[in-house]
């Protein structure tokens, strides 16, 4: 999403970035995120960087950013005349998603973490090649974790990356148990680890179960050689890669999906 905004917007997407610990120390003051726009830039701030941000980089799990807006009454103006924003939550809310505080973060970034780190150690010897290591990764999403029946009604931790990492895989609890968001946001945590280019993406998804509506859903793109020398982005939904019992493994039908790919013809 970066690459997508301009100076001005990336300018505000890297400063929201180098000072998102802010967020961390209190669900309610954000006073500390503060943006500066150079007088004279044109620029009008929205709140297309934000969404940026947390699209990004899902590994800052604790955030709703739904909740974030830019502060009534901004800018004020510092002594040059640059314009200063500040970050702010909803009237009445705050950004943290209900389950995150300050006091429990430091857990579950450390638990997260070491989830990761697992995952990376376990890579098997013969997943030599970055398909390989895709598929590793689209298994291990799909067979460690059981999707949560809530669906849009969930609660906001499901999606979130903690679920699609921690969850306890267990079809008889739900509470932590992801929705798609959860998934894709986990798979973006873990190709970013491992170093492959990838988008985290929010759209709506069609197959015959759902036409002609469709229904909203979560993602992945992955950058890859075709095989030619080029590279182009192919699809990978975990979710719907999830089998959803524990003894099938995971189906792989919607593994590496291209524009002209022909998968079952549920897709």
């Amino acid at each position: 999403f970066y690459t997508q905004l301009n100076e001005n917007e990336k300018a505000v997407y890297d400063s929201i970035l180098s000072q998102v610990e802010e967020l961390a120390k209190d669900p309610l003051d954000l006073s500390g995120v503060q943006v500066v726009i150079p007088k004279d830039s044109g620029y009008s701030i929205t709140g297309k960087p934000i969404f940026a941000v947390f699209r990004d980089h899902p590994e800052i799990f604790w955030v709703d950013s739904s909740k974030l807006v830019w502060a009534e009454g901004n800018p004020r103006q510092d002594g040059e005349g640059n314009d200063i924003f500040v970050l702010s939550c909803m009237s009445g809310e705050s950004f943290f998603y209900p389950g995150f505080a300050p006091e429990n973060l430091p857990q579950y970034r450390a638990d997260l973490n070491a989830k990761g780190a697992e995952i990376k150690a376990n890579v098997p010897a013969t997943a030599v090649d970055t398909v390989a290591k895709l598929r590793y990764l689209n298994d291990w999403i799909a067979l460690h974790n059981v999707y949560n029946d809530a669906g849009l009604s969930a609660s906001n931790f499901s999606r979130c990356a903690a679920s699609g990492l921690l969850s306890d895989n267990d079809v008889n609890t739900t509470d932590d148990d992801p929705v798609c968001y959860g998934y894709a946001t986990a798979m973006k945590v873990l190709l970013d680890a491992f170093g492959i280019e990838n988008a985290y993406i929010e759209g709506w998804a069609y197959n015959t179960n759902n036409r002609p509506n469709g229904e909203q859903h979560a993602w992945n793109y992955v950058k890859l050689d075709d095989g030619t020398g080029n590279t182009q982005w192919y699809a990978l939904d975990p979710t719907w890669d999830d089998p959803q019992l524990s003894i099938l493994p995971a189906r792989q039908v919607y593994f590496l999906v291209g524009s002209s790919t022909e998968t079952e013809k549920n897709f």
